[in-house]
């Protein structure tokens, strides 16, 4: 029976208590239990779907029935102790339990609890059962002639240790009982040894550290020397140097220098008063010459040295022309003042307009004289396919239209018969004889037309002289009508309007400062400024750059949070250093993107072979866990030691230490560069979880170091073989410390949301 951690496997049970469960078969995209093996254990992890109920331990599998035995429970909802699981779907999961994690926390490894590691009793403070030795057990040997590392058995190394030195002679035993009077006898024998004295107290726990490491001439044997003591050891490691390889290729151009800061944007100027409203239907076209260049519609204002230029008179071939253009309208209904006060012209169907004189559009041109009905109501002129103007108002308000009235011309007033009968017709019939008056005086005597005996409107004169009342005969038909009298003069211009008030100065970038004390660096950085949000134009998302004392001392970032006068900025460049409570803040723009590497350069001379030292072994244990060794000497004597601190087990290929350190001064340091700014996204795509190696055949948990390099190249190492490994250390505090300033600026932005 083996413990065994399959990927993605996971079924549903309904089984109810707390016994074993019987799984109902793999959720969609997931294994089955069936990969654990039968009789195999495995970590497993039960959830209820509708309740909180959950359990965590080792199952036991078996393949008949397709049950999961519920061997040890490692946590639950029941305080540690098994679930009785109420009625219900439950997922059933192999998962990695938290009380069997093993973890890097900054460079230490951690594990959740103490116990066997690798089979030998270890504790987290690095002490252990004394190791027994046995010339079968298993040592860590670097092989000088391959240059590589191998393991052997102490007596296939025929590695010996010194033998140790003869151990203190016990004190002499006190003398023996006198004996009685008489000859005297032969000398006693000499007393047993005294009592043995008690043993001292325990030492304190041993310690190991890596000191220096050395490249040697290649050819010549490795190296392990103690520059510590024996109970706080530094080895001191010296590995022969294998052939020159040859000349790497030349590393990419180094990154471009920062760009200098923009100059900030000058004070915006006060705004004009409100120019003209371009209503739908309304615009101007410019032409010079013979062609029209442009065009300004609905959407678009129309420029005020247009508007003050519509009316000029100029001629000539390179005259700029201007015009008024339509908008098509003709599926609406126009109401009085659609457009508002001005004058606006629209392309119209017959059937929305209520006007059918030919054709089925028109075109039409609506006034009004002002902004609402105080000042009066609106008026449509229109023009139809008969060549026909018709006209029609709203009266003094602006909610209905009256009906259409033609206008008469010198074309149509001959078709047009006004109709001067019915109840209230009033009016004089002016009546225009053409012809000779010659041909007239026989039969009407001029002198006696308007007077006489009977004359009156309802009499005629007769032939014989006498005014006679006739008959009345049918009405003749209406005579056509007279032409249009002259045009009057012109009625004079109406009182200019008051102009409008000065519209509002626009918003700006000037002036925004801050006399919070903040330290220049990176990351989100919090200001109480003295402007509000909305009293001037930055806006979050935006790039901005705040100046301390000097244009040298300042920190450039994107706005996250702009509430009052609350500012945050998420620095992410910065220049000088300090810390500064006069800033003022500006626009600008977003740093550059970096610049290719530059070459690498030389390779520097290999420094000259360390000292030489000893190489022993003294114990290791007879569970396949090889230990560190090393040796001290004083004067001419020579102790080897074994630290069970640190050890190896060459079976599962596993290194065990308290503590793993690695070099970290930033007096060593130089050339510092952020992540970069999707680093975060790119993390949460890399390839991580469980899996099984290829090559030694044992479940780890882990990422793919190709899936990493895309976040983090840096921790990514080309290994012997060609092979990647990856620093696992300082990439995991360096993500986990991108991770704590994002829920930082989170709990920021939360802040300021209640």
């Amino acid at each position: 029976m083996a413990l065994v951690l399959p990927d993605r496997v996971k079924e549903t049970t309904t089984t109810t208590g707390t016994g074993t469960v019987t799984l109902a078969g793999a959720v969609t995209g997931f294994q089955s239990f069936s990969a654990v093996g039968n009789a195999n254990t495995t970590y497993y992890c039960i959830a209820s779907q509708t309740v909180s109920e959950w359990e965590v331990g080792i199952g036991t599998y078996t393949a008949s029935g397709t049950t999961l035995s519920r061997t040890t429970i490692l946590a639950s909802s029941n305080a540690g102790s098994a679930v009785n699981f109420s009625a219900g779907t439950k997922d059933v999961f192999v998962t990695y339990p938290a009380e069997r994690g093993v973890w890097v926390d900054g460079t230490q490894v951690i594990f959740s609890n103490s116990g066997l590691v690798d089979g030998t009793s270890l504790n987290i403070n690095g002490t252990a059962t004394a190791p027994s030795v046995a010339s079968t057990d298993t040592i860590l040997l670097y092989n000088a002639a391959t240059g590589g590392n191998k393991k052997a058995t102490i007596a296939a190394a025929a590695l010996q240790g010194p033998t140790g030195p003869t151990g203190p002679t016990g004190p002499t035993g006190g003398p023996g009982p006198t004996g009685g009077p008489g000859p005297t006898g032969p000398t006693g024998p000499t007393g047993s040894p005294g009592p043995t004295g008690p043993t001292g107290p325990t030492g304190t726990a041993a310690t190991i550290a890596v000191g220096t490491t050395t490249t040697l001439t290649a050819g010549s044997p490795a190296t392990v020397t103690n520059s510590g003591t024996s109970s706080a050891a530094t080895f001191n490691f010296g590995i022969p140097a294998g052939p020159t390889g040859g000349t790497g290729p030349t590393g990419p151009t180094g990154p471009t220098g920062p760009t200098g800061p923009a100059g900030g944007p000058g004070p915006t100027g006060p705004t004009g008063p409100p120019g003209p409203t371009v209503y739908p239907g309304a615009g101007i076209a410019v032409s010079t010459g013979s062609a029209w260049t442009t065009s300004y519609s609905a959407s678009n204002t129309i420029p005020a040295n247009y508007v003050s230029t519509l009316n000029q008179n100029t001629t000539g071939s390179s005259a700029t022309t201007y015009k008024v253009l339509t908008y098509d309208l003709r599926g609406t209904a126009l109401t009085p003042g659609y457009f508002g006060q001005g004058l606006a012209t629209a392309f119209m169907a017959n059937s929305t307009d209520g006007l059918s004189d030919g054709g089925t559009y028109h075109g039409i041109i609506q006034f009004q004289q002002w902004s609402d009905a105080s000042g009066g109501g609106a008026a449509e002129i229109a023009i139809t396919d008969n060549n026909n103007v018709w006209h029609r108002g709203s009266s003094g308000a602006l909610t209905s239209w009256s009906t259409w009235y033609k206008f008469l011309d010198s074309g149509n007033y001959n078709s047009y018969s006004p109709t001067l009968t019915g109840t209230g017709a009033s009016g004089t019939w002016s009546i225009n004889v053409s012809g000779s008056a010659a041909s007239l005086s026989a039969n009407l005597p001029v002198t006696r037309l308007n007077s006489g005996t009977g004359a009156s409107a309802s009499t005629f004169w007769r032939g014989d002289g006498t005014w006679a009342t006739g008959v009345a005969g049918p009405t003749g038909p209406t005579g056509p009508t007279g032409p249009p009298g002259p045009t009057g003069p012109p009625g004079p211009t109406g009182p200019t309007g008051p102009t409008g008030p000065t519209g509002p100065t626009g918003l700006g970038y000037a002036g925004l400062t801050s006399t919070t004390s903040v330290a220049i660096g990176t990351g989100a950085k919090s200001f109480t400024v003295n402007q509000s949000q909305g009293a001037n134009a930055f806006v979050v998302g935006q790039y901005v750059r705040a100046f301390g004392a000097t244009s040298t001392n300042f920190m450039a970032g994107r706005i996250t949070s702009y509430s009052g006068t609350s500012l945050t900025i998420t620095v992410d460049y910065t220049g000088g250093s300090g810390t500064f409570a006069s800033w003022t803040i500006t626009d600008t723009g977003s740093q550059g993107a970096t610049g290719p590497t530059g070459p690498t350069g030389p390779t520097g001379p290999t420094g000259p072979p360390g000292p030489s030292g000893s190489f022993s072994v003294t114990s290791t244990t007879a569970n396949q866990t090889n230990y560190i060794v090393g040796a001290t000497t004083l004067g001419s004597a020579t102790t080897p030691y074994a630290s069970t601190s640190v050890s190896f087990n060459s079976s599962t290929n596993v290194l065990t230490a308290t503590t793993l350190t690695a070099s970290s001064d930033e007096r060593l340091k130089a050339n510092w560069r952020d992540l970069p700014p999707d680093f975060l996204e790119l993390l949460a795509q890399v390839k991580h979880g469980i899996f099984d190696r290829v090559d030694d055949k044992h479940t780890r948990i882990g990422v793919s170091a190709q899936s990493l390099k895309k976040a983090l190249e840096h921790a990514v190492i080309v290994g012997d073989k060609g092979y990647l490994t990856v620093d696992y250390g300082p990439a995991a505090l360096v993500a986990c410390i991108e991770l704590a300033q994002r829920v930082l600026e989170l709990e920021a932005k939360l802040k300021e949301r209640e």
